[in-house]
């Protein structure tokens, strides 16, 4: 049984790991399902190194009382992925390489944080011994040692624990997920058309809703029209593309797309909101407008970035990669810095 304890300062020493590892981890699940094709919301939403996005915190707690817990998991869709298999491998085994690297990257701080700690701690009369155990998050640490290798060496210990964790192969692991996809890749095993089919659709009506959000609208309406494609009784991007076309002044667009979504409401409501809609479109018959195909309904006009423009463009998307890779070296020498000097200072070196 799990041994229910009140948090102690060792176990409040997991915390910055646990935190920083759920979070890459998950990013590193919705990194590859973006890359091999999954853009909806559902993984938009978690492209973010933000931990409220990432962390559970009642799996937090439940760690700390239980010594066992668990992240908010990036949903799987092999549907929407170009290759099913190979996508749910890929993404199965990148929360655990995320982990891997993170370790690996930590590691190497710590020891070169470790030679210069130890080099600094001979000349100003600390035991280097207990700078290399803090840095390592050794034993017998003292509350400020703890308190610094709850940023180091604990960061190193918790993420090579998920990674190990997670490979488990049982159900709702890592693991588990990654075997069962290599044996659907090597029994060449395919999702159904049908499933691809209606995921497809789900995810392009949510990159049609991210669209429209960030006021692309053209693009919004391309992809809520290949949602009703994919699925011709999809009420709400059938829906979605009436109210884009009324908007636009698109009438017998807006008409054809409402007639189609008539047909496809799911509830009352749902079709006194079309009626309704149909109205303020100029509908005023009591007849239902007649439905029409999705490949018959138009794409808006999508005004193009003038030469210097889209230059320009370019040019911001390099110098941010550029200020991406800076920042993050300069942080890791600053980190590298800072949890040098603290863990002379937890070891005994006056300021």
């Amino acid at each position: 049984m799990f041994d229910l304890h009140a948090p102690t300062l060792a176990d409040l020493m997991w915390l910055p790991g646990l935190i920083i590892g759920f979070t890459v981890h998950e990013l590193g699940h919705a990194l590859v399902a973006y890359w091999m094709g999954d853009r909806g919301d559902l993984t938009r939403g978690r492209l973010t190194l933000n931990p409220i996005q990432h962390v559970s915190w009642l799996g937090l707690a439940a760690f700390l009382l239980l010594g066992i817990g668990w992240a908010k998991p990036v949903r799987l869709r092999p549907g929407a992925f170009k290759h099913p298999n190979l996508g749910s491998l890929l993404v199965s085994l990148a929360g655990v390489t995320a982990n891997a690297l993170l370790a690996g990257v930590f590691f190497l701080m710590i020891i070169v944080a470790g030679l210069a700690g130890t080099a600094i701690a001979r000349q100003v009369g600390v035991s280097p011994r207990t700078v290399a155990n803090i840095l390592f998050a050794g034993r017998s640490l003292t509350s400020s040692g703890m308190i610094v290798a709850g940023f180091t060496g604990s960061v190193v210990n918790v993420n090579v624990a998920l990674a190990i964790f997670n490979l488990i192969p049982i159900p709702g692991f890592d693991g588990f997920h990654a075997l069962f996809s290599l044996f659907r890749l090597a029994t060449r095993r395919k999702l159904s058309d049908q499933e691809r089919q209606q995921t497809q659709a789900v995810v392009a009506f949510e990159q049609g809703n991210y669209y429209a959000r960030t006021g692309r609208t053209a693009e919004a309406v391309e992809a809520w029209r290949r949602a009703a494609q994919l699925y011709p009784s999809f009420y709400s991007a059938l829906y979605n593309l009436g109210l884009t076309y009324a908007q636009a002044g698109h009438r017998s667009a807006a008409l054809g797309a409402l007639a189609n979504a008539r047909l496809a409401a799911p509830s009352v409501d749902d079709l006194q909101r079309v009626n309704a809609l149909l109205k303020q479109a100029g509908w005023d018959s009591s007849d239902a407008p007649p439905p029409v195909t999705v490949a018959a309904l138009p794409a808006l006009p999508v005004v193009p970035l003038a030469p210097d423009e889209e230059a320009a463009v370019g040019r911001r998307r390099v110098w941010k990669v550029i200020g991406i890779a800076v920042g993050a070296v300069v942080g890791l020498v600053a980190y590298t810095v800072l949890m040098t000097f603290l863990a002379l200072l937890a070891a005994g070196m006056r300021v």
